[in-house]
């Protein structure tokens, strides 16, 4: 079993790791600071098919959850265990049951076990 926990500054870090150069590796534990638009031209379509579990904590909010992390998860067609613990800003939905089973859940089969803890923080402040 190749395991990897690890903390990233940004998203490109992460897409670095997830990029084929670590094709073995079936665990991966990540702590990102700040998911913003990835800035680099990663390429960032490669199944990873030998991922069986992943865990993704976002400290700060991100405003990319459908350009960069949506995407992002449907490569891991493989997984059996999935772990969000996200903080996202500024999206006009909240992620419910139904947006995690039909953008992304659909595409793990092989999915047993998905524990999540997502925050949707909205910045509009309305004044009556």
């Amino acid at each position: 079993m190749i395991k990897l926990d690890v903390n990233v500054r940004t998203i490109d870090d992460c897409l670095r790791l997830l990029d084929g150069r670590f094709n073995q590796m079936k665990i991966l534990n990540i702590i990102i600071d700040s998911i913003d638009t990835s800035l680099l031209n990663i390429d960032n379509q490669y199944i990873l098919s030998n991922l069986t579990a992943f865990c993704l904590t976002t400290r700060n909010p991100t405003q990319e959850y459908d350009n960069v992390i949506v995407p992002l998860l449907r490569r891991m067609e493989n997984l059996e265990t999935l772990m969000l613990f996200l903080l996202v800003g500024n999206r006009p939905e909240f992620i419910d049951d139904v947006h995690l089973s039909e953008e992304i859940l659909i595409h793990m089969p092989r999915l047993e076990k998905f524990i999540f803890d997502i925050t949707t923080i909205d910045d509009v402040v309305e004044i009556d």
